[in-house]
Order: C-alpha cells, then structure tokens, then sequence
C-alpha cells in the first residue's frame, strides 16, 4: 500500500478472566472471581510506516451463570497504540 493509507481491521475474541476481587464498586459486585469475556472492535491502522493503531472496542464480562446474581459489566474502550 502506498504510504499514509488507512488500513481498517476487526477484531474479536472470547475467554476467561479471573478478577483480582469481585466486589468492583459500590453496588456492583459482579458475585464471582471468574468470570467469561467477549469483545468486539474496529479500528484503522496509520502512518507512514503503518506503526499506530486507533480502535474503539465494546467488551463485556458476566460469569455467564454459573452464580446469582449475574450484574455483568460493560466496557466501551478508546485504543491508540503506537507500535516500535
């Protein structure tokens, strides 16, 4: 690709987290250390070199009911990455 083009990019991915504590906040204890992920993002890679990434990624953990109650949590992330 010439120099300067914006590549666009996906991403997803599914797994398993474990939380340092469960209790995250006041009023949201999300019941369980373990808990499941998803995500889902897009973004554009740019630059010259193609070394900096800018993504928006929604990301989502619950502990999938394996304990009541099940809050689960919402993350909407910005990402600017530069890569060296």
């Amino acid at each position: 690709t010439p120099s300067g083009d914006c590549i666009p990019f996906l991403e997803a991915g599914v797994g398993v987290h474990y939380l340092s504590q469960h209790d995250l906040y006041a009023g949201h204890d999300m019941t369980t250390y373990f808990q499941f992920g998803d995500h889902i993002g897009a973004g554009l890679t740019l630059g010259a070199q193609h070394d900096w990434d800018v993504m928006m990624r929604l990301q989502h953990l619950s502990n999938a009911g394996i304990q009541n109650p099940n809050p689960g949590i919402n993350f909407l992330q910005l990402r600017v990455s530069h890569w060296f």
